[in-house]
């Protein structure tokens, strides 16, 4: 099966080349794009500085800031996750521990929080008992976005241009697990998905100091010792959130040049403008799931529900 999934992949990248093109040719195409989608709901209520998104299986967790400003390493205490469920927004865990809660993941009843300078991990059985953490090195405070896959963890760190991985060995002892540098490759790390054995990164500039390395990145094995990263995106771009779907072999990500959302399909290359420019300030960390896309807008406490075309 694995090696079927890699062929796939492969066939994938050689059909994207036709999206991967020079500046000239990928602005001409952006040109074209048509924005045709219509968001199905737009939800405000209880949201304030709305940052990462998770699908558990029956609802969608939306972590939150808080505070009076949008301020991702703001540690007042002041974040919290609402939930989506049967079309209604409600308070799902408000814990002293979060600070400014932003990527999430969740693995059986184990619920990952990235926030500053560590992940916090909650037992969803039990929301109310303590957190467990994993710390991260003092000078890495934008722990950015999570994904799992079987028993292993990756988180983003994006001030210190890292990506991290650790296999979840004692599920009542997680502060005990060894994070290990997964690439160092990608500049300002941001958003990730991971869909089988492969993984997508987005890169967000750091310092606003925007260049080519901030693109969309694929690495096809993340089994092996040794990342091969390819670049799914030639125009450099303030890359947040990504969300891969299997089905329909899609690419959604996120933008915050003029509040993009676009999609790529990995079958033939087409790279597509989803969303009119502009109406989304801040679109950040998206989840595919149930047939929807989840994306919140950051600056103004908004999240657009999409039906996935």
């Amino acid at each position: 099966m694995k090696k079927i999934v890699s062929l796939l992949f492969l066939i994938i990248i050689i059909a994207g080349c036709k999206g991967y093109k020079t500046d000239k040719q990928a602005e001409e195409a952006y040109a074209e794009s048509d924005s045709t989608w219509i968001a199905d709901t737009v939800y405000n209520d209880g949201l304030r500085y709305c940052y990462g998104t998770v699908w558990t299986g029956d609802r969608l967790l939306i972590s939150n800031f808080g505070g009076d400003t949008f301020d991702p390493l703001d540690v007042s205490g002041k974040g919290y996750i609402m939930q989506l469920k049967d079309g209604k927004l409600s308070p799902y865990l408000n814990a002293d521990e979060l600070n400014s809660p932003k990527g999430m993941a969740v693995m059986d009843n184990l619920l990952f929080v990235a926030d500053v300078n560590c992940i916090l991990v909650f037992d969803m059985n039990n929301l109310n008992s303590k957190p467990q953490v994993i710390p991260f090195a003092p000078g890495e405070v934008f722990v950015s976005d999570l994904a799992v896959v079987n028993n292993w963890i990756y988180a983003s760190v994006r001030d210190a241009s890292l990506v991290y991985r650790g296999q979840i060995v004692d599920k009542a002892n997680i502060a005990a697990t060894d994070m290990e540098v997964y690439t160092v490759e990608v500049s300002g790390p941001n958003g990730i998905d991971i869909y089988n054995d492969s993984i997508f990164i987005a890169s967000y500039p750091l310092n606003d100091s925007i260049g080519m390395r901030n693109s969309i990145y694929l690495d096809m094995n993340i089994n092996t010792l040794n990342p091969q990263l390819y670049k799914l995106e030639n125009l450099p771009g303030y890359y947040c959130g990504v969300a891969y779907d299997g089905k329909n072999k899609t690419l959604y990500y996120t933008d915050n040049i003029d509040g993009q959302l676009r999609s790529e399909n990995m079958l033939n290359g087409n790279n597509k403008l989803l969303f009119p420019e502009k109406i989304m300030l801040s679109p950040q960390m998206l989840t595919v799931a149930d047939g929807k896309l989840y994306v919140p807008d950051a600056d103004v406490s908004r999240l657009y529900v999409f039906t996935v075309k």
